[in-house]
Parts: structure tokens; sequence; C-alpha cells
């Protein structure tokens, strides 16, 4: 998860845009996402990494 946010900031994603959330990691806790004000646009979770969207939305970015 790490990697994938550390890759996200190489390719210019300002880093208070990525949180990492899984059950042991909670980067978006006390953070109202749904306010206008709010800088985080990426969530990393497990299900998205299972499901694969993360590495088809990287492939187009580097393409």
């Amino acid at each position: 998860m790490q990697k994938l946010k550390e890759k996200l900031i190489e390719l210019k994603i300002p880093a208070e845009q990525i949180k990492i959330k899984t059950a042991s990691i909670n980067e978006i806790k006390g953070i109202d996402l749904m306010i206008k004000e709010c800088d985080v646009r990426f969530i990393i979770t497990i299900n998205a990494l299972k499901e694969g969207w993360i590495v088809h939305l990287l492939t187009s970015w580097l393409h």
C-alpha cells in the first residue's frame, strides 16, 4: 500500500490528496470527505487492489 502511495506521489499527485484505509491503517479517520475543502482525492484500499482498478488507473496515467 505504501509503495503504491509513493508511486502516486512520484507521479506528482500531492501526498495530502492520497490516503490509505485498511483494517490496520486508517488515514481518513476524522476527515470529513464530503466537505468541499477536503483535499483527499485518492483512497487506497485492499478491495480496490484486489479488484485491480488501481493498476488500470496507473497504467492509463503512465501511457
